[in-house]
């Protein structure tokens, strides 16, 4: 049995969750634990909401990955660290899945970050995010 979670989905304001017919939409697996994991805040400003009805800070969303998005130069090197703060991020999923991750710039301060989530007997989600560094937003493909 595959897990059922509400779908998140990105509002350039924060993750906003998605509503049809007036009822919440749900999605199957675990293509939102990367939205929480990478983009669920940093320590020194806002985290992810539900981080304050969690006990126990090792299970709390806080994302090295911004951090890094908002201090690494988009080059070669700071690829590296991106894509490493994105594994990092997402380590706690290595249980459930292969996570493989892959940053690559697609403009000039404009960087693409893949991850492919393989679960055991299901098929291989991918998602993208887009990263604009001069206008400071992020869009999601799935």
């Amino acid at each position: 049995m595959g897990i059922v979670d509400l779908t998140i989905y990105e509002s350039k304001d924060g993750g906003d969750l998605l509503l049809i017919n007036d009822d919440l939409a749900t999605i199957s697996g675990l293509t939102n634990q990367p939205y929480l994991a990478l983009l669920g805040g940093v320590e020194s400003e806002k985290e992810w909401w539900a981080n304050d009805l969690i006990n126990d800070s090792e299970n709390k969303f806080i994302s090295t990955f911004e951090e890094k998005l908002k201090t690494v130069s988009l080059n070669s090197a700071g690829l590296v660290e991106l894509e490493n703060a994105a594994l990092a991020d997402l380590e706690y999923l290595k249980k459930y899945a292969n996570i493989e991750v892959e940053a690559s710039l697609t403009d000039v301060n404009r960087l693409k970050l893949e991850i492919k989530i393989q679960e055991p007997d299901s098929k291989e989600d991918k998602i993208v995010f887009i990263w604009d560094g001069t206008k400071q937003e992020t869009i999601i493909e799935n």
